[in-house]
Parts: structure tokens; sequence; C-alpha cells
């Protein structure tokens, strides 16, 4: 009953208008736009497997025969196809002019049984090409040479780059011009565009022409000859060919894009390509470029970077990387930086085009990253694009057009048509196949090319920046909601308005020695790994998602409690260095990260999970010397929990006895346990006493204020006679400098303070 079924509806059902054989799944769309035209007479001769094309002019083309191998003939032919549907192809087709595997790519978005020809609008999706810019820096430069040689290259190269300055978009551009002049000159071969000879009006003579395959030869005559188009065969049911003429049609000039996917390293040195390379000609290169260059010269270096005259074998092969890197035009170079800076998730071309020059097209400039391995583009095979990001990344109109390919309402919010596009995804066709790979692909089709830095590099990117400078790139920072971007683009900020003289450091100007704590680079990418868990956790935070951050913050768990279980001695070696240093181990990040997951329990309302995991933090000796400035915050959390939580007043109690004894919790913290002990217990005896500070009084006119106006209260006093307004701030230095005999001063709100005592 089941085949019978099958087998009737991919009999199809016959157009009354036209009588074409249509799929019953679109009888009532081909009946809404049918335009009625009669198919044409098809007349098959069993005998002879050819073409015969009759006309007004009685011409008589007879043809050998010919292969049957062109298939990108086969698949531009509008003529109706005539075969009975094999199951792998009964699938749901898309409405865009794709359509999804394993049907032939860009086929029809109507029927496959259809041979009216109905106008489809056209797709969105712009379309990029690659050209010989893509290829200069395809090759890696150090692959034949040694790791040693490679790392005297690496520096002697920063030196240049960093001493030129503003000139080094041109070191770079006459350094590629002469790498490419020494290799071997190869043109990629342009093929000459085809001229299709139109007909020409015919005679009053009948001639006979032969067409065989390729070569047309006409008979000598006296009289003019018409030259007729070479007709295509069109394959037919299986069963012969159709005389139906279809005109060639004209073939755009595609040689740059084939000599750009044909990967050669033999490039010809083009003054004209290569003088794009240069981003910018009146500034240089960009800022974080140039702060970049500087940075890895000194993490790298001998003299003041890490591990000394070790440094080669400390960085391994990971040098090759980054001279590759520097040996790019700086457009790469910034483009790698950008996306470095960036959240790292996939962004489109369109996305990306705000950091292409003039000259050069992004689809350019990221080729040459690609080849390097340092971003990875969606449509290589091993792209780790999901179908979430990339419903995330189309546009409405391509999430319209894909959402009606699946019948799901595209008439709301995007975020819905994702969601309900996400539920068909994860069900399953009328064959039991998953129809996620399916939906998948179909996605990708209506998406632009995208590129994300890959997850190494973009490591190696922040080692570079948390060695140079640590204290900025404590991810401990994210969780202060002041801070607004990553640490990375902070850095490069604070760098910009040193250079410029906005900003001042307090400390020495020129770095003497970078941070040398790690003793080879898995210890370096134990750190990393463990701050990007907690940055992470802080990105979780801000957003509200509470779960993914429980998660994450449970990874931090795991990973701490091994330390104390199985590496004691790891723990012992790192709690001797000075607390300076110590904040900078993976040991200390992750109790840190441990701590900010007890917030996560919290907000899940999993307030047993949390407070074991505060009598862990806090029992535990072997992290006592880990971060002894969260263990306040601890113990006000696990009283709150207590008390407000799971109604244990005396164990709440004591947990404030417990936190105002210890003589690791610092001195305001004790002050905020012994006040929550005073809000439990009112004969609580009180051990912290601190003197009552002395009052100033400070008065003056204030000007009146509109109800519900926002602006600051300002004072109005007596100048030489004369009145002046002044703000609070002036208020209070004026009556210092004429009542306390004050010479300078500034007012502040506890910024001073905590600036010095933190």
């Amino acid at each position: 009953m089941l085949a019978n079924a099958f087998k009737k509806a991919s009999a199809g059902s016959k157009c009354h208008k036209c009588g074409t054989i249509v799929n019953f799944a679109y009888v009532k769309r081909h009946d809404q736009e049918c335009k009625g035209v009669v198919q044409t007479t098809v007349i098959e001769d069993d005998e002879d497997d050819g073409i015969e094309v009759l006309s007004e002019n009685i011409v008589n083309v007879e043809t050998t025969m010919r292969k049957n191998d062109d298939k990108k003939q086969q698949i531009k032919s509008p003529a109706a196809i005539k075969r009975p549907l094999s199951v792998d192809e009964v699938i749901m087709l898309s409405d865009s002019e794709d359509v999804a595997e394993p049907l032939p790519k860009r086929s029809s978005s109507k029927s496959f049984d259809q041979s009216a020809i109905i106008n489809e609008p056209e797709s969105s999706t712009k379309s990029y090409s690659k050209t010989a810019r893509a290829l200069v820096y395809a090759d890696d430069p150090s692959a034949n040479m040694k790791l040693s040689e490679v790392y005297e290259k690496l520096m002697e190269q920063l030196e240049k780059l960093c001493s030129a300055g503003k000139n080094a978009g041109y070191l770079i551009a006459s350094q590629t011009n002469i790498r490419l002049s020494q290799s071997p000159k190869k043109k990629v071969p342009e093929k000459e565009p085809e001229v299709v000879q139109e007909p020409q009006p015919s005679s009053s003579k009948i001639e006979t022409a032969t067409v065989t395959n390729d070569v047309t030869t006409i008979d000598e005559s006296d009289e003019f000859q018409p030259v007729l188009p070479k007709p295509y065969k069109i394959p037919f049911s299986g069963q012969g060919f159709s005389n139906v003429f279809r005109p060639p049609r004209h073939k755009k000039d595609d040689s740059a894009q084939r000599a750009a996917d044909k990967i050669k390293p033999e490039l010809e040195a083009d003054l004209a390509e290569t003088t794009v390379l240069q981003a910018d000609k009146t500034y240089g290169p960009s800022y974080i470029v140039r702060f970049f260059w500087m940075m890895l010269k000194r993490v790298l270096s001998k003299e003041a970077g890490i591990q000394g005259e070790n440094a080669p074998e400390f960085w391994g092969d990971d040098l090759r990387l980054f001279y590759w890197l520097v040996t790019m035009s700086d457009s790469e170079q910034c483009l790698f930086i950008r996306l470095c800076l960036r959240m790292r998730k996939w962004l489109t071309v369109d996305e990306l085009s705000k950091y292409a020059t003039n000259e050069t097209s992004i689809v350019d400039i990221a080729a040459g990253l690609v080849s390097a391995a340092l971003i990875e583009e969606s449509d290589s095979p091993s792209a780790s694009l999901t179908l979430d990001d990339a419903l995330s990344r189309l546009s409405r109109a391509e999430l319209n057009r894909l959402a009606r390919t699946y019948k799901v309402e595209y008439r709301i919010k995007a975020k819905d048509v994702i969601f309900n596009i996400l539920s068909v995804a994860n069900g399953k066709d009328v064959f039991g196949r998953p129809m996620l790979p399916l939906v998948l692909n179909n996605a990708k089709k209506h998406l632009t090319n995208c590129y994300r830095v890959k997850k190494h590099p973009l490591a190696l990117f922040n080692s570079i920046l948390t060695l140079y400078c640590p204290t900025h790139m404590n991810s401990g920072l994210l969780f202060d909601p002041v801070s607004t971007s990553g640490l990375a683009s902070n850095l490069m900020f604070q760098l910009l308005q040193v250079e410029t003289q906005k900003l001042e450091f307090c400390g020495p100007k020129d770095i003497v020695q970078c941070i040398n704590i790690y003793r080879n680079y898995e210890e370096l990418k134990d750190y990393m790994e463990a701050k990007r868990i907690e940055t992470a956790m802080a990105w979780d935070k801000r957003t509200g998602k509470y779960q993914n951050m429980y998660e994450n913050g449970m990874i931090a768990v795991k990973v701490i409690k091994d330390m104390v279980e199985n590496r004691k001695d790891y723990l012992k070696r790192l709690s001797e260095f000075p607390h300076h240093l110590r904040r900078y181990t993976d040991a200390w990040v992750y109790a840190r990260a441990a701590a900010h997951t007890v917030d996560a329990m919290e907000r899940l309302r999993k307030y047993d999970d949390a407070v074991e995991l505060i009598e862990y933090l806090l029992k535990t000796e072997a992290l006592i010397q880990f971060c002894p400035d969260r263990r306040g915050f601890l113990y006000d959390r696990l009283a709150l929990d207590l008390h407000a939580h799971l109604k244990k007043k005396d164990d709440s109690l004591n947990a404030c006895v417990r936190g105002i004894s210890d003589t690791v919790v610092r001195n305001k913290d004790r002050l905020l346990l012994q006040d929550r002990a005073l809000r439990l217990d009112k004969d609580f005896q009180i051990s912290l006493k601190i003197e009552e500070p002395r009052r100033i009084c400070i008065s003056g006119k204030i000007i009146d204020k509109y109800l519900g106006e926002q602006r600051i209260n300002h004072f109005y006093v007596e100048n030489n006679g004369e009145k002046e307004i002044v703000s609070v701030e002036e208020l209070a230095l004026r009556h210092f400098r004429q009542e306390q005999n004050f010479w300078n001063g500034m007012h502040s709100e506890g910024q001073i303070w905590h600036t010095v005592f933190g």
C-alpha cells in the first residue's frame, strides 16, 4: 500500500493548461502560475539517436553520436525531465533557487517535473569572488627554515616594522615584491570568451550543413550560406533526445575566479597588485597593528621576554605562525587583530567589509589568513559552523526564504523564526532520517561566506598581551559593571591614550622585563584556559545566562578539586610565589571562578549546592593562599544562604563568628559580618570597634530647582561683592582654602581612596 501511494505521488498530475506532468505537492501553485504554454512537439527517432531540427527554411541538420557527459548543459536546460523519482529525491524542495541535497544544485525551486519557466525573485545574498590578490600570502615563508632561523628572521622583521613607523606598509609591500620576483613566473592561462555566432538571414537556396561534435562544416556554394547555432542534446527520460532548440547562454569571463581557486604558490610579481598591500598610505598601519608589533617584540625578545635565551624552545612552532603573520600586509594583520579583539563568533563578509581598503576586497584579505590557518571560513569542509550560528548570521530576507522552504511562519520575530526552524531541524523526515544536516546545508546556501578566528591563534594573541601587561588582562576585571568592553580592547585604547599623551601611568613607562613565572608553554596554556573559562562566566553573568555560567563554573570547580587531590606539589610551588605574582596562576583564577559559581547557584536557587561549595572552598587548607580577598565574600554569602533561604539561624550566626575570627578576611568584610551578626542576635558581643570620624559641616545657599529636574545642585556665593554660582565640589574646596588655610586640593567621593588603597 505504501509503495503504491509513493508511486502514485511520484507519477504526478497533468496540467490542463500546458499539459505538463506536475508533482502533486505543486499542483495548486503550478495552476496559479501557469501561463498556458503548450509544449513543443517532440519528434523521437528510435532508430537514430540524434537530433533532427525542422524549420520553415527546411534545413536538415545531421549529427553524429555525441557523448552524454556534459552535465552542465543538462542542468542549464529548462526542458521537462520526465522520469520516475527515486526514494532519495522525494524530499522537501527549497523555495529559493537552491534545492536541498541530494538533488542537483542550483536547480529551479519549482517542481522538477515542470517545464513552464516562472520568474523567481533573485536571492538577496551577494556573491563575492577572489582575485589573484588572494594568492599573495598563500605559502608559509618559513617552510624550509629551521626554528632558530625563524626566530632570528622574526625578530629582524619586528625590528624593521617598529622602526619604520607609518612607512611599514610600504616596507611589507617592497618585501612582497622581492619575494614574488624571485619565485618562478607562471601566468595563469586565460581562457578566451566564447563567441556565439548569431544566425544570419537565410538565402533563397537551400543548403545542407553537417554538425559533428564541436566542428561545423558547410558545403561550398556560390550563394550565401546561413550559420545556424549548435543545438544541445537534452536527455529525455533516457529514451532518446528532444529536437527542441536551446540556444547556448553567454558565459561570463570567470578566469580570475578559477585562477584564485587553483592555489598556485608561483605568481608573477606584479607591481599593480602589490601596491594595494599598503592599507593606509597617509597615516600608515593602524595603531592596533603597531602596538601588536611592539608587544610581540617585547615578549619574544631574549633580553626582556619570557624565558630569556630559551624563548625559541618555549614557543616552538608557534614562531612560524608569528613570522607568517608579520610578513603579511598590514591589511591582513589588521583584520586578524580586529577579529581577536572582538568576541569570537562568525562574521559575514558584509560585516567585515568596513575593514577592507579601497583597492582590496575583504575576501582577498581573508584568503591569506585562511591559508595561514589563522581564521576559518564557513565554506570549508572542516568548518565548525552550527545551524544556530548560520541562522543568526542570515539576513531577514534570506531567513524568510528559508522559513518558507520548511513551511514555517515567517511573519513573526526573527528569534521566533529561528526557534521554529531549529525545531524542524531536530525532527526527522518521512523516511526516519534526521533533518539537521539537510537544514544546515540549505542554510549555508543562503548564507554568504563567514569568517571566524581559530581558537589556537586567538589564545596565542591573548598570551602575548597577557605577558606584556598582565594587570590589564586580568579576567577578574570583567565582573566589574563599569567595564563595558573586552580586556584586549581596553589595553589597546589605553596604549593609544598614552601615545597621544592623554593618559600617564603611575609606574615606569619602559617595561624592564615581562612576567616570567611559567616554566613551559603548557603552564601558560593552562593559565590562558582558566582565563577563558572565567571570561565566559563574566559575559554569561552580564547577559543573564546563569545556566551557562553555572556549567562553566562547575568545570572550574572540577579542575580545582583535581588540583587539591592529585597536584599538591604543584599548588605548594605556586603558593611560594609572592602575592602579586600568585594572582597570575591558573590555580588562583580557578579558585576565583569557583567563588563566582556560588552566584550562579543562588540565581538558579540551588542553595544547598551553594552552601556545600562555600564550605569546601573555606575549609580546604590548600586553597587559603589562593584568592584570599574572596573569603570575606564567601562567609557573607554563607551566612545569608543559611539564614534567608535554608532557615538555619544558628548556623548562620556561627558562620559570622568564623568569618570574624578568620585572620585572612579583610577588615571591611569582618565589619560587614559583625553587622549581620548583630541583626541575627542583639546580644552579640562586638569585637571590632572603629573610631567616630571627625565631621565638618559646610553650608551654602542653594539655587532652587523645579520639581523633577535632574540637574546637579548649584550654590551661589559672594566673591568680592559679586555673586557667583559654583558646584558642590568648588564650595567644599573654597571652604578649606578660606577657613582652614589649605592652599590647593581636589574633591572626589571615594575615588582617591579606592585608587590608592584598592
